[in-house]
């Protein structure tokens, strides 16, 4: 079932699958920078993609692909200098289409937004034309994919969307060509709200709160007393679904199946584990989860059947993510990342097709 495996200096952030294939290639994003990783034979090779001149490089916050395979990165924000064209602080994202030639891969990239001020970008999801990018300062901004460059047609939450965004970690844009869905999350709620929106407070059609009580267990305390390096995590089930999943640190290493349409949960899925990170497969069959721990938990989301991914020497599993056309998932804790043959666990965790129902004398 590992099919590769790949180091780098600092643990990854965030990792998003650029194409699948016979030569799958993925990005990841963190205090290194923006990574390139494209399998060959039985190992993983990296190349480092600088996105502006400076000197050193700054960290990456945030990565998201749209669903052409276009690669979207904020920067760490950069700070003022006293003098020189530098004069205010700001954060820098980035628009980047990534090819396979015969020189190997390489990167083209355009600067697509200035976020002025010091914000850091927390989340980003992108559809085919349109991608949300949301701050740690509660700011939702949406821009075209398809503008000329410069993305003249910025826009930024009014300031009551501001108070409202405030501690947002999780941003996620239904899939398909026809996206018309967005869903934003924090520890003790989410909501789904059109995407791109003509209302600039952001209007939600679903919403869900995290109850005091979850289950059988009790939530005792403050909520912010939780470790804050377990996030809230989102993500739309598939292109045909109505389903989206949630896990959050209050939910003690439970994922929420919840259909938006009738604002209601319709399953539960639990890993013994708080979840670190979490990807859906293209077809919204499987369920990756990366754990606070050393492992990770490949789910069967219909059945609920789960397999461990042993391998990981050191925890968290800080990134996961499927490759968009099924055959691969990657999983990335500490310096490590792992790619895993995705068909092979399917056919393990997919129960058997029930049997015939047995003949009678009137079948003959």
């Amino acid at each position: 079932m590992l099919v590769a495996v790949g180091r780098t200096e600092k643990p990854p952030l965030a990792v998003e699958w650029i194409w699948g294939g016979d030569t799958p290639a993925f990005a990841s994003i963190g205090s290194d920078g923006l990574l390139l990783w494209t399998l060959q034979d039985s190992f993983l090779e990296q190349r480092s993609v600088p996105l502006s001149d400076r000197e050193p490089g700054l960290p990456c916050t945030a990565l998201t692909v749209d669903p052409s395979g276009v690669l979207l990165v904020a920067e760490a924000p950069e700070k003022a200098t006293a003098s020189g064209s530098n004069s205010e602080s700001h954060t820098r994202v980035w628009h980047i289409e990534v090819a396979d030639g015969e020189e190997g891969v390489s990167a083209s990239m355009v600067q697509v937004a200035v976020i002025p001020g010091s914000s850091t970008v927390t989340g980003m999801a992108a559809s085919e034309h349109h991608a949300l990018v949301g701050t740690d300062q509660g700011t939702l901004i949406r821009f075209s994919l398809s503008a000329e460059p410069g993305m003249s047609d910025v826009v930024v939450a009014t300031s009551a969307s501001t108070i409202w965004f405030v501690g947002m970690q999780a941003l996620a844009v239904s899939p398909g060509v026809g996206a018309s869905l967005a869903a934003a999350g924090w520890r003790d709620r989410f909501v789904v709200f059109p995407a791109p929106w003509d209302d600039p407070s952001c209007t939600a059609i679903a919403e869900y709160d995290v109850p005091l009580r979850d289950g059988d267990h009790e939530l005792d305390g403050d909520r912010n007393s939780l470790s804050p390096d377990v996030p809230a995590l989102l993500a739309f089930v598939g292109s045909g679904t109505k389903l989206l999943t949630y896990s959050s640190p209050l939910l003690l290493g439970a994922v929420l199946v919840f259909d938006y349409r009738l604002s209601a949960v319709v399953r539960r899925v639990r890993i013994p584990q708080m979840v670190r990170s979490l990807a859906l497969s293209p077809d919204g069959e499987l369920l990756l989860l990366g754990t606070m721990k050393r492992g990770a938990f490949m789910v069967h989301l219909a059945s609920g059947n789960t397999e461990f991914l042993d391998g990981h020497t050191q925890g968290p599993v800080t990134a996961v993510a499927f490759s968009s056309d099924g055959r691969y998932a990657v999983t990335a804790a500490s310096s490590v990342l792992m790619m895993w043959d995705a068909p092979t666990l399917l056919r393990k965790l997919k129960p058997p097709p029930p049997p015939p129902p047995p003949r009678t004398v009137w079948d003959v």
